[in-house]
């Protein structure tokens, strides 16, 4: 599971449903203590697929709030 947060908060959203599950929580960028480049929809869906790449996932369901 991909868990997305929403605006204006970060992956802490997510710290309870995490505990005990393989889950990926990214901060989304611009949030948390990421980098801040301009707000772009290609930026963000980059990132995440950068993230899942490089974790070797294949196949992810997202899960998120605010989008």
């Amino acid at each position: 599971l991909v868990l997305l947060h929403g605006f204006p908060s970060s992956s802490k959203d997510w710290r309870k449903e995490e505990k005990g599950f393989g889950l990926i929580v990214p901060d989304m960028l611009a949030y948390g203590g990421t980098s801040k480049p301009l707000d772009s929809p290609s930026i963000v869906a980059r990132d995440i697929i950068d993230i899942l790449d490089h974790e070797k996932v294949q196949k992810a369901i997202f899960i998120g709030h605010d989008w």
